[in-house]
């Protein structure tokens, strides 16, 4: 998927943090994303190659940073610091699907399953 992967959107199953979609856009300078939970949506860049790209969640600044584990495997760091939270995600992406997996910062792991829809 790297490098072959421009942008997509992804329904993903019901899970215990809210995330509803999950979309991609890597045709740009500067990849970006967007997220939409069940009562809110957010949006913002990521940064590659050890830099944050800025996003806002709700108007609070969000951070977000990410790189190519192996070719079908990206991970994402999130940093909100007005807040002082922060949470990694591994997504597999497997031709249609995902595997979206997301660790908050004590180490709490959830994995859950997406299909693509754009």
């Amino acid at each position: 998927m790297r490098g072959q992967l421009q942008r997509g959107k992804w329904r993903l199953q019901d899970n215990g943090i809210g995330i509803q979609e999950l979309s991609l856009d890597f045709t740009s300078g500067q990849p970006v994303y967007q997220v939409k939970l069940r009562l809110r949506e957010f949006s913002g860049e990521i940064g590659l190659n050890g830099s944050y790209g800025a996003g806002l969640d709700a108007g609070t600044p969000v951070f977000t940073r990410g790189g190519w584990k192996d070719p079908t495997t990206l991970q994402l760091e999130q940093h909100w610091p007005e807040e002082g939270g922060q949470l990694f995600y591994e997504i597999r992406f497997d031709g249609q699907d995902i595997e979206f997996t997301h660790t908050n910062m004590f180490g709490a792991r959830g994995v859950v399953r997406g299909r693509k829809i754009e």
